[in-house]
């Protein structure tokens, strides 16, 4: 099924009457993540070539290097315009001159252009004082408004690391170090260990400053298109459980009597769980699928000697991210919970630990993390060969 069927059968199952509150809204999430282009937020420190990199994306001189002091908004519409927030929270649109350089007074900048590479995605320029707290302020502020993250770098040393570390969690599951001087900044990330099990790309200016190399573009370009094919091919696999569950042309069965209300004390025996559906069995292949590639990811970037406090706070948000997914399949199919009840629960409390090791944060918590990721997809096998 194409990505244009699904979403058009996406919209048929949200009219339907009878839809539980739980999952006519994640319906409606869905619709509309699949409606919009994927958000792409450039990120990094002032002077690492941000507005290059954005022009670079969009195939054509949007920004002006150099000249950026708020955030923009760069996205595409039939009619070229620029809507400016000013100080006061008022709104104003005026026509748009390129190169865009923001008027005195702006807080915000929400740019329209008609050029194609906008198609999937729209890209937020995240400008912001070098000041760590100021580029912490501006990460949380943006994390709410991108689904990957772009860092540009020209240098990648610690005070930098240390920025991008002790940022929201929500960007660091789909990274991208962007190295704006060469591929030494890339050598340096590898060599201090950070970075690790996050893309890279080298895109070096081409003679000049604002002026990133054609080639290397080019590869960016790739790497982002796969990333954005990733993350929709995520939203491909909700919509599939949530359409199996909830396909409006299967009649609901009818209620022969009134079901009794079981206590703690009175569990059903396996023998009266329901029969796992297709869908169910298609989610638990999905988790095998991911925590093997989560694994695989973890171990390239994991030391051979032991494992440091940086490398435990690596380890552990990408965990919680893997744990977070693994239950966001479980609960896009409200008949995975009837099927393996157990299971589902064990989803929750593993999520629930990761999150309490995240916080203490240490190698031994790192460790322990790995294992109970381990231990899951063993868990997830066995219910898979039931």
């Amino acid at each position: 099924m194409t990505a244009q069927a699904t979403l058009s059968q996406l919209k048929a199952l949200s009219r339907v009457d009878g839809l539980s509150r739980r999952a006519a809204d994640r319906i409606a999430r869905l619709i509309d993540r699949l409606e919009a282009p994927v958000r792409v937020g450039v990120f990094g420190l002032p002077g690492a070539g941000k507005a290059a990199i954005v022009n670079a994306l969009a195939g054509a001189e949007i920004l002006r290097p150099g000249a950026q002091s708020v955030p923009v908004l760069l996205r595409r519409a039939t009619e070229p315009a620029a809507r400016l927030t000013l100080a006061g929270g008022e709104t104003a649109t005026v026509p748009l001159d390129l190169p865009f350089v923001a008027p005195p007074g702006v807080l915000f900048a929400d740019i329209a252009v008609s050029h194609p590479a906008l198609e999937r995605m729209s890209v937020l320029n995240v400008a912001a004082e070098a000041a760590p707290r100021d580029m912490m302020a501006a990460m949380a502020w943006a994390a709410q408004r991108c689904d990957i993250a772009l860092w540009c770098t020209r240098a990648w040393d610690a005070a930098e690391r240390r920025i991008w570390e002790a940022g929201p969690d929500a960007l660091k599951h789909h990274a991208l170090l962007v190295a704006t001087a060469g591929e030494e900044v890339l050598d340096r990330a590898r060599a201090g260990g950070s970075f690790q099990g996050y893309e890279t790309c080298v895109v070096p200016a081409d003679g000049r400053a604002d002026a990133p190399c054609p080639a290397q573009v080019e590869t960016l370009r790739r790497r982002l298109a796969d990333m954005i094919d990733t993350a929709r091919a995520a939203d491909l696999d909700v919509a599939a459980f949530l359409l199996e569950q909830h396909a409006p042309d299967v009649p609901l069965p009818a209620m022969e009597a009134r079901p009794e209300l079981v206590s703690e004390r009175a569990r059903p025996e396996p023998a009266a769980i329901a029969t796992p559906s297709p869908s169910v069995h298609a989610a638990l292949s999905r988790m095998v699928w991911q925590m093997r590639h989560a694994a695989r990811d973890l171990a390239r970037g994991l030391p051979r000697h032991g494992l440091t406090e940086d490398d435990a706070t690596r380890v552990l948000a990408r965990l919680q991210a893997s744990f977070d997914a693994l239950l966001d399949l479980a609960d896009a199919d409200d008949a995975f919970a009837d099927a393996f009840p157990a299971l589902h629960a064990e989803l929750i409390n593993a999520q629930e630990l990761v999150q309490l090791l995240k916080i203490e944060g240490q190698p031994r918590q790192a460790t322990e993390g790995l294992m109970l990721l381990s231990q899951m997809r063993r868990e997830v096998c066995h219910a898979l060969a039931a």
